[in-house]
């Protein structure tokens, strides 16, 4: 492995798979967005971006949400994009969220976001149950996509009423790697806000299907390609 300052230099996320899978050390400061105690992985953000990061013990709770954490890991692929292992975490307080980057589907569909705290705003068609999680199917203007928050929370009153929601960006890939759509992880009901002016959005059921959907490699880090998809296959990504 080389050194955590290389790997810092050259900025986790930039790393193709291969590089990721070398286990290079690094060294992370930032907020942590995301994060429950189901969950063996909890996002971190600072000034560059996000990433997604591995918990090494089960019987640890995980940070919460809004704290300023400063960890030591190793790298690792992650599917779509690289990820943390945690070897060490260390508590610096808490500092509160960051202004969420208000976002399209479109955007986060280019990768470009991957991992970032956003806001996006969409009409929702429906409420279900995933597993541990409740899920918000949204319409957008740009296709349909998911939210995803803690099963305990009740949301069945803001169907058919258009919100906005404040969460983690993650890619929703193919067997090869290819991005198929973008879920956003929400840590509460308080990160949802309901727009009471329906009119001012221009939220239409889209008919159309999504492209420019993105492959995270080695050259460019992210290749564009052309595929067209109907209902993203969504693998458990948490």
């Amino acid at each position: 492995s080389s050194a955590a300052s290389d790997v810092y230099k050259r900025q986790v996320m930039e790393l193709s798979p291969v590089e990721a899978n070398m286990a290079d050390l690094v060294n992370l400061n930032g907020v942590v967005t995301w994060s429950h105690p189901r969950s063996m992985m909890y996002f971190l953000q600072d000034s560059t971006g996000g990433v997604r990061v591995s918990r090494n013990d089960s019987s640890v709770s995980p940070p919460l949400t809004g704290s300023h954490v400063a960890l030591k890991g190793v790298t690792a692929s992650g599917g779509f994009a690289p990820r943390v292992r945690t070897t060490e975490l260390a508590s610096l307080g808490t500092i509160g969220l960051p202004k969420a980057k208000e976002v399209t589907l479109e955007q986060v569909m280019t990768g470009i976001d991957e991992a970032r705290w956003v806001a996006m705003t969409g009409y929702v068609r429906g409420v279900s149950r995933e597993g541990n999680w409740a899920r918000l199917e949204l319409s957008t203007t740009s296709g349909i996509m998911a939210a995803f928050l803690p099963g305990e929370v009740d949301l069945q009153d803001l169907i058919g009423v258009v919100v906005q929601v404040e969460g983690v960006a993650v890619a929703v890939t193919d067997g090869e790697g290819r991005l198929t759509g973008v879920d956003l992880w929400v840590s509460g009901r308080e990160y949802v806000q309901r727009i009471e002016k329906r009119a001012e959005v221009g939220i239409d059921l889209p008919t159309t299907a999504l492209k420019d959907v993105g492959t995270f490699g080695s050259a460019a880090h992210f290749h564009l390609s052309l595929i067209h998809i109907s209902e993203p296959t969504r693998p458990r990504l948490i």
